[in-house]
């Protein structure tokens, strides 16, 4: 699951805020419509994924979606967002900037 694409992640292609957003809004559907893991993977902590979540918020609030792409991808890389304790996390930090429901 890529938020941007590979170029676009490294800027060989240009993406604009308005198409990261854009495309913040299709992770969040495609995340919430996935199924969550009902076993516990543990990476060492289980709180090992809040770092990350903050960065997130932090990229949030400087209102850079380009940023916001980044982290996430982050995240999909170092941990195992279908379980429901990162998931949910993950799904309502979106819904508080993007509004999407």
């Amino acid at each position: 699951m890529d938020i941007l694409s590979e170029g676009e992640q490294w800027g060989h292609k240009p993406a604009n805020q308005e198409y990261a957003k854009k495309k913040v809004k299709e992770f969040y559907r495609e995340l919430k419509s996935t199924k969550e893991r009902k076993e516990y993977i543990d990476r060492g902590s289980r709180l090992s994924y809040v770092h990350l979540l903050v960065n997130v918020k932090y990229a949030f609030m400087k209102s850079d979606f380009i940023w916001v792409c980044h982290e996430l991808q982050d995240i999909l890389h170092y941990e195992d967002i279908f379980q429901n304790r990162i998931k949910y996390n993950v799904l309502d930090l979106i819904e508080e900037y993007i509004g999407e429901k």
